[in-house]
């Protein structure tokens, strides 16, 4: 189980998410865990506001939070990695491992995070929360006992 340590690290996304942005992570060819905080896709095709990437989830989400509140200058300040690891860093890293896709924006006053497929067209889980850091918890909570089979959904 995750357990995020210090709620401030998120505070560029929730920012983010409250000024109606969207969040995007996924897996690079090499198997960096890639975050890009954007305009969404239906106002501005993928217009970057915030990046971040990392071997881990967690550290590319701090990246892209401290991107974002920098002003979200065009690549990533401090230490660029060439490839990801193979060994998550909890259960959405873990998802993104498989080769899927994690997605989070701001809707109805909660922040949205949700686990969906390779080509982001199926949400297979969403969880709610007034904070991206307690979505974020609550999303991981409900993935981590649970194996996920793209054709069976979780056993």
């Amino acid at each position: 189980m995750v357990t995020i340590q210090e709620p401030q690290q998120f505070t560029g996304i929730d920012q983010a998410l409250n000024a109606g942005l969207e969040l995007r992570a996924f897996t690079s060819g090499g198997g960096l865990r890639v975050v890009r905080i954007e305009v969404p896709h239906k106002e501005r095709q993928g217009q970057l506001r915030g990046y971040g990437e990392h071997p881990h989830l967690m550290e590319a989400l701090i990246f892209a939070a401290t991107n974002y509140m920098a002003g979200g200058v065009d690549g990533q300040d401090g230490p660029e990695y060439l490839t990801g690891e193979q060994t998550a860093g909890d259960s959405l890293d873990d998802w993104l491992l498989g080769g899927h896709r994690v997605f989070a924006k701001k809707e109805s006053g909660n922040v949205s995070v949700e686990a969906r497929t390779y080509d982001y067209k199926k949400t297979i889980i969403a969880v709610e929360t007034p904070t991206f850091r307690e979505s974020y918890s609550g999303i991981c909570k409900i993935i981590e006992p649970h194996h996920f089979d793209i054709a069976n959904g979780f056993s």
